[in-house]
């Protein structure tokens, strides 16, 4: 019914067998669609681990006897958000050398982000968005387009993420970069003196 009317959901899966893992998993995503190929129904998921698109989950997994089981949360809001953010630079990865300064860019849409949060994760060298590892670059940047940062000088890959909030410090909008960055030093020995 939700997605008939366009709007996402937050499905629970508990006891998921994932093939990729040889295991089951217990995992939160969203719902965005569905497709029914009989005799099976899939969910078409968005994740934010990779370009893989928006890919088909089963409704349900059996698996040695196990079946699968899921709780559907609908969340539906108040009124619209025209508002939007776009992380441009750094999105895809890369690399980055402690210590230099980095201009980060992003796009924001609609009238209402007043300024933005900055932060960057080195969680399980950044492979997920582990928030316990969040440290703050800007509480309150502008909301410009630009703000230039100096990489610090530490041991681990990072990911950056940004949000838009307005005046009243509400969050509007949200955007991260999907790979995580390597850091590393500047290699200065092959500078001519």
């Amino acid at each position: 019914y939700e997605i008939d009317n366009q709007r996402p959901f937050h499905w629970s899966v508990q006891q998921y067998w994932s093939p990729s893992h040889s295991d089951y998993i217990g995992h939160s995503l969203t719902g965005v669609g569905y497709q029914i190929i009989l005799p099976d129904t899939f969910v078409q998921v968005h994740t934010t681990w990779g370009w893989s698109g928006e890919p088909l989950w089963p409704l349900w997994t059996y698996h040695n006897g196990i079946y699968s089981y899921d709780y559907v949360r609908v969340v539906r809001p108040g009124g619209s958000n025209s508002n939007n953010l776009f992380l441009t630079y750094p999105q895809q990865g890369g690399l980055m050398f402690k210590n230099l300064k980095y201009y980060l860019y992003w796009e924001s849409i609609g009238s209402d982000i007043d300024h933005v949060k900055i932060w960057y994760s080195i969680g399980r060298q950044a492979s997920s968005y582990d928030s316990s590892y969040w440290t703050v670059i800007e509480p309150s940047a502008p909301n410009t387009g630009e703000y230039l940062w100096t990489v610090p000088d530490q041991d681990s890959a990072f990911r950056i993420n940004i949000a838009g909030l307005n005046s009243s410090n509400q969050r509007l909008a949200a955007d991260g970069s999907y790979d995580r960055i390597q850091c590393l030093f500047p290699d200065h020995t092959s500078i001519a003196t």
